[in-house]
């Protein structure tokens, strides 16, 4: 349930010091910001704002099923 943007760009930078420039989108843009938070040290409670519910376990079962944009 956390808002995240449906397209990013990302700057990386290779072994050789070159810097590249990924445009990332839906599924691949949600995988890469929620990487990038475990980088910063962001866990999903410090996503969870306001009126925002926790996921539930037996809701967070349902994992297999294919994200809803």
């Amino acid at each position: 349930r956390v808002v995240r943007p449906l397209a990013i760009e990302v700057r990386t930078t290779e072994p050789d010091g070159a810097t590249r420039l990924l445009r990332l989108d839906r599924a691949a843009a949600r995988l890469a910001l929620h990487e990038i938070d475990h980088l910063a040290g962001t866990l999903y409670v410090d996503r969870v704002t306001g009126d925002m519910a926790m996921v539930s376990l037996e809701e967070y079962g349902g994992a297999e099923a294919a994200w809803e944009y």
